[in-house]
C-alpha cells in the first residue's frame, strides 16, 4: 500500500503549481504590452523593433532568399542606405499565418517590396492593464487552490489526518 502524501510533498507540489501558474501568466501578458503602429523609415532608430508587410513585388523578389508567400517580416531596424531598408528578421509569417523564426539574417527590403511598415511600441497603459489582470487573475486561482494554506487539505483540525484536536 503506497504512503499518503505528506504535508510536505502536498506544499512542495503547491509551491511546484505556483511557480507554473506565475509563469503562464506572465508568458501570456507579454505580448499585451506592446502595439504596432504604422510608422516611416525616417522615425525609425537602429535596434528598433519592427515589422514589414511586404508588398505583391516583394513577395517575388525575397521568394529564393525567403520562401513563398510571405505576408510579414519581423525583426529589428539597422537602417537605410540608398533607398533600402536593411533589418534582421526574427520571424516570417506566411500568407496562411504560419510564422517561422528566424536567426537575425540580414535582409534589405526596397520601397516597392514594402507593403506596410509598423514599429513596434511598449505601451505603459496596456501594460499596467495586464499586469492588473494577471494580479486578479493569480489571487483568484491562488485562492481557489489553497496554495497558501487558507481552506487547503492539511489533514483536519489536528493535523495529524484524524480530524480531532490535540488533547
Amino acid at each position: 500500500m503506497p504512503a499518503a502524501p505528506t504535508v510536505r510533498s502536498r506544499r512542495s507540489r503547491r509551491a511546484y503549481a505556483l511557480r507554473g501558474g506565475l509563469l503562464a501568466a506572465a508568458l501570456l501578458a507579454l505580448p499585451a504590452c506592446y502595439t504596432v503602429a504604422p510608422t516611416a523609415t525616417s522615425r525609425l532608430t537602429p535596434g528598433v523593433r519592427m515589422t514589414v508587410d511586404v508588398s505583391d513585388q516583394g513577395r517575388v523578389a525575397l521568394r529564393e532568399r525567403v520562401g513563398p508567400e510571405i505576408r510579414r517580416l519581423g525583426g529589428t531596424y539597422v537602417g537605410e542606405s540608398n533607398g533600402e531598408i536593411e533589418m534582421r528578421v526574427t520571424d516570417v509569417t506566411d500568407l496562411n499565418g504560419t510564422r517561422t523564426n528566424w536567426s537575425g539574417e540580414t535582409i534589405r527590403l526596397t520601397g516597392e517590396q514594402v507593403k506596410d511598415l509598423y514599429e513596434r511600441k511598449f505601451s505603459r497603459g496596456r501594460t499596467a492593464v495586464a499586469v492588473g489582470l494577471v494580479t486578479a487573475g493569480l489571487v483568484a486561482w491562488i485562492a481557489s487552490r489553497g496554495l497558501f494554506g487558507f481552506g487547503g487539505d492539511e489533514g483536519g483540525v489536528g493535523g495529524d489526518g484524524s480530524g480531532q484536536g490535540q488533547q
